[in-house]
């Protein structure tokens, strides 16, 4: 029976944390859509591709380029956005850097930019950028000016007017030594390079999302007063609350099958009741009584208080799916148990194989001899 207890105590703890991961991730979704956290962390790493003062110009003008452009939400500039033939270009060949080339006036707005870039169209993007083709191409032409004759790749980045620091060649240089003038094979450095980038980008992206997670679940849980040691005190006080948890528990895994996103109502039902949670903040300032669980904390029991808010926050931002997996074990381990109103089975008493055959011969008792002797 205690055993049963702890079980679904801890099945109901598991549950309420899912239930606020899955709103947490909600809320995280809403965030990062809203501020373009992906596009943005995109940028500032093909940004840091290149380093150096014309940096920032490389990845706009890259930004700018047809095929990158067309992967955007709405696959124009907006306006404002300077021109790529006449602003970027005015400032880089003047030998230095204008004042507005780090930072250009008029830019994408962040949800206008890509969250993502294939590495080959990074590839073509780039190549064309920096005016690198293949021998048996045309050259490209420039309007009122004749037709230049192709030059080697690294020739090529070495005169290129971003390359005024030498920052762009020095990065380059590397990746195009080996490729001859194999223009597939410059195209398939520059996306290795690329993709490698960007796994240390997914990195950056998950350590600011982590930050960003935490403190959208201590705001959720803050306001539904979710303090993890008042919940373990109320799962354990009260079976039938328990009961109903561990239910919804397992009905809403047959329902996510892996893949939690949505919860039903009974669901978000029941851990409302257990959190008491009646209006918009689950806070009681008008009832100060012992008895009344959404009071607001007297002296000392603040730092209770605090204590399980920031144990519910940090299980809250670990995610629904972590909290799913946790979930499951242990309705496995419920389901395959004995429940707690199951006798034990008795005993199974067979006969053993010496009850039923003798091992040897049993001798004649004495009155079967004397009937014998009589005879």
């Amino acid at each position: 029976m205690f055993g049963s207890t702890v079980l679904e105590v801890a099945i109901g703890l598991v549950f309420v944390y899912l239930v606020l991961g899955l709103i947490c991730t909600a809320v995280n979704e809403q965030i990062s859509q809203l501020l373009a956290l992906r596009a943005e962390n995109l940028f500032f790493a093909i940004q840091g591709l290149f380093r150096g003062k014309y940096a920032t110009l490389i990845a706009h003008d890259l930004y700018d380029h047809s095929l990158v452009r067309s992967m955007s939400s709405k696959g124009a500039p907006v306006e404002g956005t300077p021109d790529v033939t006449a602003a970027p270009a005015a400032s880089v060949d003047s030998g230095k850097v204008a004042d507005d080339a780090a930072e250009p006036a008029g830019t994408y707005r962040p949800n206008h930019k890509p969250s993502y870039i294939p590495s080959h169209v990074f590839s073509l993007a780039l190549t064309d950028l920096l005016g690198l083709v293949h021998p048996s191409e045309p050259a490209p032409v420039v309007a009122g000016q004749a037709a230049t004759p192709v030059k080697p790749f690294l020739d090529t980045i070495k005169e290129s007017p971003y390359n005024k620091d030498g920052h762009l060649y020095g990065i380059l240089r590397p990746l195009l030594a080996g490729a001859g003038d194999d223009i597939d094979k410059v195209r398939h450095h520059l996306e290795l390079w690329y993709e490698a980038t960007m796994e240390r980008a997914s990195g950056w992206y998950k350590k600011r999302i982590q930050m960003i997670t935490f403190c959208v679940a201590f705001g959720i849980v803050l306001v539904a007063n979710a303090d993890s040691l008042m919940i373990f005190e109320r799962l354990w006080a009260n079976p039938a609350q328990r009961q109903i948890l561990a239910g919804q528990a397992q009905v809403e895994g047959k329902t996510l099958a892996g893949a939690p996103s949505e919860l039903k109502d009974e669901s978000k039902k029941a851990v409302a009741d257990l959190l008491g949670w009646s209006g918009p903040v689950n806070w009681n300032a008008s009832d100060y009584k012992p008895s009344n669980p959404n009071r607001f904390p007297m002296g000392f029991e603040w730092f209770y208080k605090l204590i399980g808010l920031a144990i519910t926050a940090f299980a809250a931002s670990l995610g629904a799916p972590f909290w799913f997996d946790i979930l499951n074990r242990f309705m496995n381990i419920r389901t395959t148990g004995a429940s707690p109103g199951e006798k034990p089975k008795p005993p199974d008493t067979k006969p053993q194989p010496s009850d039923r055959i003798p091992s040897k011969p049993t001798s004649p008792t004495t009155a079967d001899s004397n009937v014998q002797v009589k005879k």
